[in-house]
C-alpha cells in the first residue's frame, strides 16, 4: 500500500528523493568518500585488482560497489557533518588511502617473491636473455618468472585469494575507522618484515632447482676432469636447461600447495599489518 502510494504520487516521491539527496550530502559524502579512498588506494596497488589487463571500467565499477556496501553498514556509526573542518579530512582521505596502498602492497609482496624465485632459477639453467614483456609492470623479466607469476595468479583466483582481500578491506574498517587521523608507526617495523620475506619465498621456491643446478654443474666438473677429451661447455649447457626444465615441471604441484599455504597466510599478515597501523 505504501509502495502504490508514493509510485502514485510524483509529488511525494520528489520529496522523499530530495530528502534522501539532502542527508547524503550533509552526513553522508565525507564518511562514502574516505571509505572509496581506501578502497581505491588498495586496488591501485592490489595483485589482481589493479592489473593492467583488468579493464578500468570493472575496477571503478567493483570499488563503487564495495564503497557502498560498506557505507551502508558504517553509516550508522558515523556521523561526519558538512561542517566538519576541511583539514581533518584531508588528514583522514590520506590515511586511508595510505592504508589502502599498505593492504595492496602487502599482498603484492607474494607474487614480487614468486617473480623474484622465477628469475633466478632462470638465470641458473641459462634462461636469463629470454625475457618477455610484463604487462602489470610494463618491464623486460624472465620468461619463467612471468610463468610463475601467472601460475600464481591462477592459484590466487582458485582460492578465492580475491575474496580473502576484499574480506580483509572491508573488515578493516572494522579495525581502523575511516575517520582515522594518526598513526603509531608499528606498522612500519611489520612491513619490513614482510618485505625481506620476499627473498625468503623466492629462495625457498628456488633453493631446490638452485642445489640441482649446483649438482649439475660438480658433476661436470668432475667428468671434465676424468674425460679431458669432452667438450663440457657444449654438452653442460644443453643439459642445464633440459634438467631444469624437467625439474620445473615435477616441482610445480609442490609450488601449487605452497602458494595455497601463501595465499592462506595473507589475510592473517594484513590483519597485523592494520592491528599495529
Amino acid at each position: 500500500m505504501i509502495f502504490h502510494l508514493v509510485g502514485s504520487n510524483p509529488t511525494l516521491s520528489a520529496s522523499i528523493e530530495m530528502d534522501f539527496t539532502w542527508q547524503f550530502v550533509h552526513q553522508g559524502i565525507y564518511l562514502w568518500s574516505l571509505i572509496i579512498t581506501r578502497i581505491v588506494g588498495m586496488f591501485i596497488f592490489s595483485p589482481l585488482f589493479g592489473a593492467s589487463i583488468v579493464p578500468a571500467t570493472a575496477r571503478v565499477g567493483l570499488a563503487f560497489f564495495i564503497s557502498v556496501i560498506v557505507y551502508s553498514t558504517l553509516s550508522p556509526y558515523y556521523t561526519i557533518g558538512i561542517s566538519t573542518p576541511i583539514l581533518s579530512i584531508l588528514i583522514s582521505l590520506m590515511f586511508n588511502f595510505l592504508i589502502g596502498i599498505i593492504m595492496g602492497f602487502t599482498a603484492t609482496l607474494i607474487f614480487m617473491g614468486i617473480q623474484f624465485a622465477g628469475e633466478v632459477y632462470g638465470i641458473q639453467i641459462g634462461f636469463g636473455m629470454v625475457n618477455v614483456m610484463d604487462p602489470q609492470s610494463q618491464t623486460q623479466i624472465s620468461i619463467l618468472s612471468q610463468f610463475s607469476f601467472y601460475l600464481a595468479m591462477l592459484v590466487f583466483i582458485v582460492v578465492r585469494g580475491d575474496l580473502l582481500l576484499i574480506d580483509a578491506l572491508v573488515n578493516s574498517f572494522k579495525v581502523i575507522p575511516p575517520t582515522v587521523s594518526s598513526t603509531s608507526l608499528n606498522f612500519v617495523n611489520v612491513l619490513i618484515e614482510k618485505t625481506g620475506d620476499v627473498f625468503i619465498v623466492g629462495m625457498e621456491i628456488g633453493f631446490p632447482i638452485i642445489m640441482f643446478l649446483l649438482l649439475t654443474s660438480f658433476i661436470l666438473g668432475i667428468l671434465s676432469r676424468l674425460v679431458p677429451q669432452m667438450n663440457v661447455f657444449m654438452i653442460g649447457m644443453p643439459l642445464k636447461v633440459a634438467l631444469g626444465l624437467i625439474m620445473f615441471l615435477l616441482l610445480i604441484p609442490f609450488w601449487i600447495d605452497f602458494f595455497t599455504k601463501l595465499f592462506g597466510n595473507m589475510y592473517d599478515s594484513l590483519m597485523q599489518l592494520l592491528v599495529n597501523f
